[in-house]
């Protein structure tokens, strides 16, 4: 069995598309599957290095805005050209999909790959963009060959409710490293974690993790913290991340005078670590596709309070996930923030053997995904049983 060569179109590197596709890259069979990556913008070394020591290439478009379409086209085309890929997954969409599968169908790409990576958009409630939603629906419906996604909120988000009832879409789950994610910190080097960021030994501590953006929803977590200040309860935020709404939420919490109460801790290369600081993590999202975060946040034993916005496929039965509607009462979420945080956190053992199951950890993305490039699953619903087909590491 020779290896298939596949392409992955992303917008660039950093955020969820990039995670799940770097997690396919390291975890790999090369003597299977070998990845190249094209994108509008650069990479970091060590992403370059790790596709590389894989057998794969890295491919940088120009903007269009620089050099137009049509320039950008022929360079896109050029890449395909180059190699005879076996399939070219597509994880943009609206018009960039569009763009990219149009060129693919020039260049005589056999195997189109679309991915649903979001369940809703900013623009949802615009007459306009509903028309171009439908649009872009039957144009994928056209131009793609098979459909993935994230979960199955955004498949009907963005193939309609038809597919995924006759079960047309391989669904592939956002893996999370259990090495990183799943370790335990003594209670000697937590102490030492919370006083690099200046918090006392028994305050309370919430964590969010996530991009300064509409999505999100800061603005509702400032009303929380707001609230929970009035109550003169003990406790810290910390928020993670950055995006181009962050300065908007730093002035809304000055003027709201909750600063005092809240980390802005920018992105972080010691996520994992700050989840077993975290007392309950919090994501009140207006939208998700299937939020990583949240797995990870399971993965470390942390409690996890959510938005009913977000897909139910994300709960990993470990008695560890609440929901809670964006419209009830932001005393009823703050009492829901101390109630999750009494909850009995699962052992490691346990938690790391129900991720596995469910196909979330780095290492079962990687052989579903082998197996639905050879041509072995067409179709996964998250939370199916699956037995991989057997493979040699290299």
């Amino acid at each position: 069995m020779s290896a298939k060569k596949v392409l992955h179109v992303i917008p660039g590197f950093g955020g969820g598309i990039s995670s799940l596709v770097r997690n396919i890259v390291l975890n790999s069979n090369p003597d299977i599957l070998i990845n190249d990556i094209v994108g509008f913008s650069g990479y970091p070394d060590f992403f370059q290095t790790e596709v590389t020591q894989k057998g794969g290439k890295t491919f940088t478009l120009p903007s269009v805005r620089k050099v137009g379409k049509k320039q950008c086209q022929k360079e896109f085309i050029a890449i395909l050209k180059q190699t005879p890929y076996d399939a070219v997954h597509i994880h943009v969409g609206e018009n960039q999909f569009l763009f990219f599968a149009v060129s693919c169908k020039i260049a005589g790409v056999k195997r189109i790959i679309a991915h649903s990576h979001i369940t809703n958009s900013d623009h949802i409630n615009e007459w306009k963009y509903r028309m171009k939603l439908r649009f872009w629906r039957l144009a994928e419906a056209i131009l793609a060959t098979q459909r993935a996604s994230c979960s199955k909120m955004a498949s009907e988000f963005l193939y309609g409710k038809r597919p995924v009832k006759k079960n047309k879409i391989m669904h592939i789950p956002n893996g999370v490293n259990m090495e990183r994610f799943a370790k335990t910190l003594s209670d000697k080097e937590k102490f030492a974690l919370k006083e690099s960021l200046g918090i006392t030994p028994g305050t309370f501590v919430v964590g969010h993790v996530g991009y300064f953006g509409y999505q999100k929803n800061h603005e509702f977590m400032l009303k929380l913290i707001s609230q929970m200040k009035n109550k003169y309860y003990d406790f810290v935020w910390l928020f993670i991340g950055d995006g181009w709404n962050m300065e908007k939420i730093i002035k809304m919490a000055d003027e709201l005078q909750v600063s005092g109460y809240i980390k802005f801790l920018g992105r972080r290369n010691d996520v994992a670590d700050l989840f077993q600081i975290m007392d309950v993590f919090i994501l009140p999202s207006h939208f998700e596709g299937l939020p990583t975060v949240s797995v990870e946040s399971q993965a470390a034993g942390t409690p996890v309070l959510m938005s009913d916005t977000i897909t139910d496929e994300v709960d990993l039965k470990l008695n560890l996930v609440k929901y809670l509607s964006l419209n009830d009462s932001t005393d009823e979420w703050i009492k829901s923030l101390f109630e999750m945080a009494k909850v009995e956190r699962i052992p490691r053992e346990q938690r790391v053997r129900k991720i596995n199951e469910l196909f979330f950890t780095s290492e079962t993305v990687a052989r579903l995904y082998e197996d639905f490039i050879q041509g072995y699953i067409s179709h996964y619903d998250i939370g199916d049983s699956y037995t991989f087909q057997p493979r040699e590491k290299k």
